[in-house]
């Protein structure tokens, strides 16, 4: 979307996502977003073929995505970075933001991206939702098995990780006094780093979601009624 921040691409994103199932009075199981410059790799063999089909890389993708072998609590499904994926089913609590799909039902907790104060990196909002899974659905952002993605042309933008910057965006965006919610207040800086609270690796989906924590959304119930403010506001 010219003219705009990683963040504020993705919240515009939303906010037509919000617009396409009013007009259709139907929700989607997923709103997924990725950079433009996002490509797959798939790795070989039954193993793979047996979950992901035999059609080209993306279209496994999204098999996968659209299957049962999708974990019940697991809430984002990601790419790992580089290389032909994960050889089983894994979760964590931070994932690279190149490929995100979120299940409808989790979005009220997660979206909108935080807002970010002027000058910031683009990478304090990733950082800032690291800490609403931690809080809230912790280890429930799994990679989809046996492929990997890559995202090559990474435009020139404000990028690095300041906890300072980001404790500040937290605040601004989730903390909130009248519900006594203040997630990650004392962040540091093993939260915010990629592969944290790692489950292990499965052999299935169901031994996956054996190993996911339950989601604790009656604490995160603030982030809820902060996404149907935000929602409020979008008109068609």
């Amino acid at each position: 979307i010219p003219g705009t921040t990683w963040t504020e691409g993705r919240n515009l994103l939303a906010a037509e996502a919000i617009r396409m199932e009013r007009r259709r009075e139907k929700m989607y199981d997923y709103w997924l977003f990725l950079d433009d410059d996002v490509n797959v790799n798939c790795s070989s063999g039954i193993a793979m073929e047996n979950i992901l089909g035999e059609e080209s890389c993306w279209q496994r993708v999204f098999n996968f995505i659209s299957s049962n072998h999708v974990p019940e609590k697991v809430s984002i499904i990601s790419l790992p970075s580089g290389g032909n994926g994960m050889p089983g089913f894994a979760g964590y609590s931070n994932n690279d933001a190149m490929f995100t799909a979120f299940k409808r039902e989790r979005v009220p907790y997660l979206l909108p991206y935080a807002t970010l104060r002027e000058g910031s990196s683009e990478w304090t909002s990733q950082a800032a939702l690291f800490c609403i899974i931690q809080t809230c659905m912790k280890s429930s952002t799994m990679m989809v098995p046996y492929v990997g993605g890559r995202n090559g042309a990474h435009r020139d933008y404000i990028r690095g990780i300041n906890l300072h910057e980001i404790r500040q965006t937290i605040t601004d965006n989730y903390h909130d006094d009248q519900a006594d919610f203040f997630p990650c207040s004392e962040l540091s800086n093993e939260q915010v780093q990629q592969g944290r609270d790692f489950t292990g690796t499965y052999e299935s989906g169901e031994e996956l979601n054996e190993h996911i924590p339950p989601p604790d959304l009656e604490l995160c119930e603030p982030l809820k009624r902060r996404f149907e403010d935000w929602e409020s506001q979008i008109t068609i």
